[in-house]
C-alpha cells in the first residue's frame, strides 16, 4: 500500500524508504517558529492545553522545548475526553493567574493545540476574565476555519486574545493553481479553505500525474516515481518537494491572526533568515 497524507505531521512517520509520503508541513519548524513568534511577541511565559494524541503531545513537546530556551512553560494541560473541556480551562484559568500575578498580563500566552473541539475550550475560556487578558497562539490546524465566528461566545471570546497560528506561506506562489483552487472553494462554500484543503488538492494531483508518469499504479512503481514527480510539480504549495523520508520540505511559515471575526495574514517567518517579516 502507498500513502500520501495530506495532514500528517508527526515525527514519528519519518522513516526512509518507507511507502508513507506526506506534503503536510513540517512539525518540527512549527515548533520552532512559534517559539520565535513567541519571543518576539515578548512573552517570557507559556501554558500550553492540548489534545491527547500523538500530534498534540509531539508539537507541544516541540514547542515547549524550543520556548525554554529564552522563558518558562508550565506543565502542559492535557485532555482526552469531551468531558474534560471545562476542567482543564479551570486549570487553564488557574495557572495563567499565578503566572499574571507573578509577571503581568503582558509576559504570559497560553498555546491551544486543537481541532474544532477547540470551539469548548473557548467557550469555557471566556468565563474567565483572566483568559481574555493574555495572548492566545494555535496550531496550523486552526488557521483559516469558521467554527469560531459560526458560534457568538467564542467568536467574541477569540477575538479578543489577538488569536495567532502559522500555516505554509503562498508568498510568491499567487495566482494560477492557487488562485483557482481558493476561489473555487470560495465559490462552492461561501468560505476561505481551511488547513490542509490546499495540500489535499496537491496531493490527488501528485497521486495522478505519478501514475500517467510512471504508466503504472503498481505501489512499488510509485514509490520511486512520487518523488520525482513531487520536486517538479507546480501546484497550489509553492514547492512539494520531498525529503528522503518522503515528507514535505520545511517552507516559509505565514502568520495568521484573527482580527473581527476574520484571519488576517501579518507577516512570514522566513527559514533562510529566521526572522518574522510583516506583511
Amino acid at each position: 500500500m502507498l500513502i500520501l497524507s495530506c495532514c500528517s505531521t508527526s515525527p514519528t512517520l519519518s522513516i526512509a524508504d518507507d511507502s508513507v509520503f506526506r506534503v503536510a508541513p513540517d512539525g518540527a519548524t512549527q515548533a520552532r517558529t512559534l517559539a520565535k513568534l513567541m519571543e518576539t511577541s515578548g512573552i517570557e511565559n507559556l501554558v500550553i492545553i492540548h489534545r491527547g494524541d500523538d500530534y498534540a503531545d509531539t508539537l507541544a513537546d516541540q514547542t515547549a522545548e524550543n520556548f525554554m530556551r529564552f522563558g518558562n512553560v508550565e506543565e502542559p494541560i492535557r485532555y482526552i475526553e469531551t468531558s474534560e473541556y471545562f476542567s482543564s480551562v479551570s486549570l487553564l484559568a488557574d495557572e495563567v493567574q499565578k503566572l499574571v500575578d507573578a509577571h503581568g498580563t503582558d509576559k504570559v500566552a497560553v498555546l491551544m493545540i486543537s481541532f474544532d473541539e477547540s470551539v469548548n475550550i473557548v467557550q469555557g475560556a471566556s468565563s474567565y476574565d483572566i483568559l481574555d487578558d493574555v495572548r492566545w497562539f494555535g496550531a496550523e490546524t486552526h488557521v483559516g476555519v469558521s467554527y469560531f465566528a459560526e458560534d457568538a461566545i467564542a467568536d467574541e471570546s477569540i477575538n479578543s486574545v489577538d488569536f495567532t497560528a502559522l500555516f505554509v506561506s503562498d508568498e510568491g506562489n499567487e495566482g494560477g493553481a492557487t488562485e483557482r483552487v481558493v476561489q473555487h472553494i470560495r465559490d462552492e462554500f461561501g468560505t476561505d479553505p481551511a488547513s490542509y484543503v490546499k495540500q489535499a488538492y496537491d496531493a490527488a494531483w501528485l497521486i495522478g500525474l505519478s501514475i500517467l508518469a510512471s504508466d503504472s499504479d503498481d505501489t512499488s512503481v510509485l514509490k520511486e516515481t512520487l518523488p520525482i514527480v513531487a520536486s517538479t510539480y507546480g501546484g497550489v504549495l509553492i514547492s512539494t518537494e520531498m525529503n528522503e523520508h518522503g515528507d514535505l520540505l520545511p517552507l516559509d511559515l505565514a502568520v495568521w491572526q484573527i482580527v473581527d471575526s476574520e484571519w488576517v495574514e501579518q507577516g512570514t517567518y522566513s527559514l533562510s533568515t529566521g526572522t518574522i517579516i510583516p506583511k
